[in-house]
C-alpha cells in the first residue's frame, strides 16, 4: 500500500488555484495579534536568514545566532551564506534546552543576538523561559514553529519573531511566514509574491501523479528510499518569496485548519495505541497536550533496531524518515552534543497527515504494531 509522505491537494483545489488571478489567503492566521509584522518566504531558511540580517544591521556586525544542536543543517544554509556566527547549544533527551550548560558557554561565546528555540514536531516547548533568558542577554528570541500548524497560547506568543512553514503541513508547494514585533520587525519588508514558475508546476505534476497512483493502488516506492543513517541530499537555497500558487492554495486549504488538527491528533492517538506500552518503540512525547497539532508521529527505537525498523516501514510503502541532518559542528563534538546525536540515531518520523484515508491509517498502525513487537518478517496486513 502507498502512503503519501504529505497531504495531497485535491484536483479541484489545484484547478481553482491555477485559474485564479488574485489570492486572498488569510496569512494573518499565522500572527498571534495585529501588532505583528509579517513577511513571506518560499522556505523557512530564508526567513531565518532575513531576521539574522536584521540583527546584523542593528549591531553593525555579523549576528551571533544560538541554535539548538538538534536542528536541520539545511535550514541554516542562508544564515551560513550570509556570514553570521552560529553557536549550537545542547538539548536533553526531551529536546529541552540545557540551561546550565548554555549559561556556562556564554563565557566562551559571548551573548547571543538571536536565540532560536524550536517547537519540535508541533509540540509546545517552554518559550517563556527562553524569552526571559533572551531578555537578560539583550537578544531577540526566535520561535521556530516550522512544525506547528498555527500559533497557540504557547506557540508564537513569546518570541520577538516566529517562523511558520505552512507547506510542511498543508498541500501547498512552498510557503513560510515570518512574524515579528518591536525591534525585530525591522526585518520586515512589504510582502511580494513570486510567479508560478517551472518548479511549482513540477510540484503539481508530482502530486497529481501520486494521487493517481494512490487511487490505482500502484506502488511507487519499493526499494527506493534513503537509509536511516543517510541525510537528505542538498536542495537549492530558497530565499525568494512565497509563490503565487502557494498563496492561492493557502486561501483554500487554510479555511479548514480545525479539521486538519483533529485528523492529525486522531491519527497520533491511534498510532500511539498501536505501539503499546511495552514494545520496542515508544513515543518521543509521553502525552498529546490539548492545543498540539502534531507534525509527524515521532517514535524512538533502540539504536541497534532503528535502521531495520525504518527499512521495514519503507518497504511496506510507509515513508518514515530519520530526522534531522545534524550540523557538522555538532557531529564533530559528540561529547558536548550527546543528547542530539542519541536522538538522531533512534528517532523515526512517521507520517500522520490529514490526507490519510482510514485504510491507510489502519495500515500504518498495523505496521507500527509489527515493528514494536519485533515481527519484521510479517506483513502489516497480517499483523493487523
Amino acid at each position: 500500500m502507498n502512503v503519501p509522505a504529505t497531504a495531497l491537494p485535491s484536483v479541484h483545489d489545484l484547478a481553482a488555484a491555477l485559474a485564479e488571478r488574485d489570492s486572498n489567503s488569510p496569512l494573518r492566521t499565522w500572527c498571534v495579534d495585529d501588532s505583528r509584522t509579517l513577511r513571506l518566504f518560499s522556505r523557512g531558511s530564508g526567513a531565518l536568514g532575513a531576521i539574522a540580517d536584521a540583527a546584523s544591521e542593528v549591531r553593525g556586525r555579523p549576528a551571533s545566532v544560538f541554535v539548538p544542536d538538534y536542528f536541520c543543517n539545511q535550514a541554516l544554509d542562508v544564515v551560513r551564506r550570509s556570514g553570521h556566527r552560529l553557536h549550537f547549544y545542547p538539548v536533553d533527551d526531551k529536546l529541552e534546552p540545557l540551561w546550565p550548560a548554555i549559561e556556562k558557554s556564554l563565557v566562551r561565546t559571548g551573548a547571543p543576538d538571536l536565540f532560536v528555540m524550536v517547537h519540535y514536531f508541533g509540540f509546545d516547548f517552554d518559550a517563556r523561559t527562553a524569552a526571559e533568558f533572551s531578555a537578560r542577554q539583550g537578544a531577540w528570541l526566535i520561535e521556530d514553529a516550522a512544525h506547528a500548524l498555527r500559533p497557540t497560547a504557547t506557540i508564537g506568543a513569546f518570541g520577538d519573531a516566529s517562523v511558520y512553514c505552512p507547506w510542511k503541513l498543508l498541500p501547498v508547494p512552498d510557503g513560510a511566514v515570518l512574524c515579528a514585533r518591536g525591534a525585530a520587525a525591522t526585518a520586515m519588508a512589504s510582502a511580494t509574491q513570486g510567479t508560478i514558475g517551472g518548479w511549482a508546476m513540477a510540484w503539481v505534476a508530482r502530486r497529481l501523479t501520486q494521487r493517481v497512483l494512490c487511487a490505482a493502488r500502484v506502488p511507487w516506492t519499493g526499494s527506493r528510499y534513503a537509509s536511516f543513517a543517510d541525510d537528505p541530499p542538498p536542495v537549492p537555497v530558497q530565499t525568494s518569496s512565497m509563490s503565487r500558487l502557494a498563496n492561492r492554495l493557502l486561501a483554500r486549504t487554510s479555511i479548514g485548519l480545525d479539521a486538519v488538527s483533529d485528523a492529525r491528533r486522531a491519527n497520533y492517538r491511534l498510532f500511539s495505541d498501536a505501539i503499546g506500552m511495552n514494545g520496542l518503540l515508544r513515543p518521543l512525547f509521553a502525552s498529546l497536550p490539548p492545543l498540539v497539532t502534531p507534525y509527524v508521529f515521532p517514535v524512538l527505537a533502540p539504536a541497534d533496531r532503528a535502521a531495520e525498523s525504518h527499512a521495514y516501514l519503507n518497504r511496506c510503502g510507509i515513508p518514515s524518515q530519520s530526522w534531522p541532518d545534524l550540523p557538522p559542528e555538532v557531529l564533530q563534538h559528540p561529547e558536548a552534543h550527546a543528547g542530539a546525536i542519541r536522538i538522531r540515531r533512534s528517532l523515526i518520523a512517521v507520517p500522520l497527515h490529514q490526507g490519510l484515508a482510514p485504510s491507510q491509517v489502519s495500515f500504518v498502525a498495523a505496521a507500527l504494531d509489527a515493528v514494536s513487537r519485533g515481527r519484521l518478517g510479517r506483513s502489516p496486513r497480517r499483523a493487523a
